[in-house]
């Protein structure tokens, strides 16, 4: 049996993870403030708060048989784009939530598991959610784009520490592509003054081009199953045969 562990299971892509991996023989664990529908086992958790996760993940590990799995994974997926605007006008507490969520949740969450789950025999994989913005600069998501490219560089970094070791575990980044989630519309109802690239995003969907969140889960997990991954990479929907806007 695969075990999964997903930070903000509850919606968007996160809730495509989940209600993908119930149709199969999966564990599911979903760390989010609210449950999703289904059978996943809920932790409830804010992720804008990385000192609590330590003892979320050490439970996880604690309540789970290992003698039943063949594989975990943590797939990092919860994200947030606000606040938008010129980091001038961002309140204190704002720029800690965001990078809170963004940055040092994924970092915590990878630390423990490495740790929990290292002596663990099968497949350990853990997978961060990135994006375009960690490599192209955005104005008003300055806070966005520097997490989606700290953690890609993090993502590098960990991958040749593990390299190093006989059971080390495989980590990538994903880059999901523009998908219709709610995140999409967070962008739409910001001002151009807040956003000024905000035209491009209101056409994609304007034009229908945004992909369809249960695709993009699938086709990432389809990726994840085919085991030729190299540790460290980062790859996009064109890596597992997917298409979606550019």
């Amino acid at each position: 049996m695969d075990m999964y562990i997903i930070t903000g299971g509850s919606k968007g892509l996160g809730g495509s993870f989940v209600r993908h991996l119930e149709s199969t023989d999966a564990m599911v664990v979903s760390l989010s403030r609210t449950k999703p529908p289904g059978r996943c086992v809920h932790k409830s958790v804010d992720l804008s708060r990385p000192e609590i996760l330590g003892e979320v993940m050490v439970s996880v590990f604690k309540e789970t048989d290992l003698s039943e799995v063949s594989s975990v994974t943590l797939i990092n997926n919860a994200g947030t784009l606000l606040p938008i605007g010129p980091v001038q006008g961002l309140e204190q507490g704002e720029i800690i939530f965001n990078t809170s969520v963004n940055f040092m949740a994924p970092i915590v969450l990878t630390s423990i598991f490495i740790r929990e789950f290292q002596e663990f025999p099968g497949d350990k994989r853990v997978v961060n959610l990135s994006s375009g913005a960690a490599t192209t600069p955005y104005e008003g998501w300055s806070l966005y784009c520097a997490s989606k490219a700290g953690l890609e560089q993090f993502t590098r970094c960990v991958a040749k520490e593990q390299a190093k070791l006989d059971a080390g575990v495989l980590i990538i980044n994903f880059n999901p592509g523009v998908m219709d989630t709610g995140m999409q519309a967070a962008i739409r109802g910001t001002s151009d003054q807040q956003f000024p690239t905000r035209q491009r995003f209101v056409d994609l969907h304007k034009n229908q081009v945004l992909m369809d969140p249960d695709i993009v889960a699938a086709c990432l997990l389809r990726g994840l199953g085919a085991g030729d991954l190299v540790s460290g990479e980062t790859y996009g929907l064109a890596d597992f045969n997917c298409l979606g806007p550019a």
